[in-house]
């Protein structure tokens, strides 16, 4: 039920970011807000867009008496795969509030491991180390079975 009331809570919040104008053309749709239990994400297609995004995420925050943890809140660029498209390698930092947010290369999200080259690798090689333990912990704990 928690993420339910949760969603029902930040309505409106929500409701204004997806209204912004900012966002990421997706399979012909405009995306800029995923928002589960008390996971937001946040996507935009530049710098700029990010930021005030981020201004906008605290300006209504405050409105719903939330505060956004600056310890778990992270930035990932993504690697565009067609080189020509490249504008910048490197940005300057992202801002929430007052504080300075930090930019990461891999993050784990609802137990997903997103990593900013768009590959699932990680991820797999997660997912294949957890099958071979618990299949060890079965084999451990049925050793004596005949």
């Amino acid at each position: 039920m928690s993420p339910y009331l949760f969603s029902r809570y930040i309505r409106d919040l929500l409701h204004e970011v997806v209204q912004s104008g900012y966002g990421c053309c997706i399979g012909g749709v405009m995306l800029n807000v995923l928002a589960y239990a008390g996971d937001i994400v946040l996507m935009a297609p530049s710098w700029r867009a990010m930021q005030d995004l981020l201004q906008l995420l605290d300006r209504l925050s405050t409105n719903v008496d939330m505060t956004c943890s600056i310890k778990k809140t992270m930035c990932m660029v993504f690697q565009l795969k067609q080189r020509s498209k490249i504008v910048a390698i490197s940005f300057p930092p992202l801002k929430l509030g007052n504080e300075y947010l930090q930019y990461v290369s891999t993050l784990k999200y609802l137990g997903h491991v997103i990593d900013c080259t768009l590959t699932n690798d990680l991820h797999i090689q997660r997912e294949i180390c957890n099958m071979f333990m618990r299949m060890n912990m079965l084999l451990w704990r049925f050793s004596k079975c005949s």
